[in-house]
């Protein structure tokens, strides 16, 4: 099974805003089956504090509660490889992409043992072709 996890904040969303794109990638990834999760750094904030920072209909229900790893929460923040392990750990044995747009996440996250893709940041968010590139990559076989 594939796993991919997203960083949140100008990947996802960028304030009350989703990315162009990131909204319907999520709803792409659902109907192939993927298990998605993010991992963010959530300035010590849980879901519930940071859902007034989110886009209105933002639902922590699009996302596999195991793979929700707010910093505010498991108490670790990226690059910390520690979080990256915690993320493979949960993701028992699929195979595991993390997006961002952040290159020393990205790196962290490669040398933790994810594949990674490196998105970029809005206003010029490449995230719209992602799951293209996905598909083309053979990710989903």
């Amino acid at each position: 099974m594939a796993t991919i996890l997203f960083d949140l904040g100008e990947t996802l969303v960028s304030g009350a805003t989703w990315i162009a794109g990131g909204k319907a990638l999520l709803a792409a990834l659902a109907a192939k089956g993927v298990r998605v999760g993010v991992i963010s750094n959530s300035g010590g904030k849980d879901r519930a504090a940071l859902k007034a920072f989110l886009p209105p209909d933002f639902d922590w229900n699009m996302f596999d509660p195991t793979l929700l790893l707010l910093s505010g929460e498991v108490g670790i923040e990226k690059p910390d490889a520690r979080i990256f392990q915690m993320a493979l750990q949960r993701a028992a044995g699929d195979r595991v992409l993390f997006c961002t747009e952040e290159l020393a996440h990205s790196v962290a996250a490669q040398l933790a043992g994810l594949a990674t893709a490196r998105l970029v940041p809005p206003p010029n968010s490449d995230i719209s072709k992602l799951f293209a590139a996905l598909e083309a990559a053979g990710f989903f076989a």
